[in-house]
C-alpha cells in the first residue's frame, strides 16, 4: 500500500503522522520526525571525498618522509668525524 500526500498526491512517507510528502509536511510548518534530512551521500561524492582524503593522507605521509630524511642528514653531517688538514 502506497501513502499518497494528502495535498499534493505525491508519495508520502508511511511512517508520516500527518500522511504528507516531505515538502507539503514542512510548508505546512509540522515538526515531523519522519522528514529529518537524509544523511545520505552518493555514491560519486563518496568517492570524490575519499580520494581527497587519500590524496591528503599521501602528501602528509610524503612530507613527514621528505622532513625526516633531512633530519637525518643534518645528523649525519653533525655525528661525522671532522678531518684536520695538515
Amino acid at each position: 500500500m502506497v501513502n499518497t500526500c494528502q495535498d499534493c498526491g505525491n508519495q508520502a512517507k508511511k511512517d508520516c503522522a500527518h500522511m504528507r510528502c516531505r515538502t507539503c509536511c514542512k510548508s505546512r510548518g509540522f515538526q515531523c520526525q519522519t522528514h529529518v534530512k537524509s544523511t545520505w551521500v552518493p555514491a560519486a561524492k563518496r568517492r570524490e571525498r575519499q580520494q581527497q582524503l587519500a590524496a591528503a593522507a599521501a602528501a602528509a605521509q610524503q612530507h613527514r618522509h621528505h622532513h625526516h630524511h633531512q633530519q637525518r642528514q643534518h645528523q649525519q653531517l653533525i655525528d661525522k668525524p671532522r678531518r684536520l688538514t695538515p
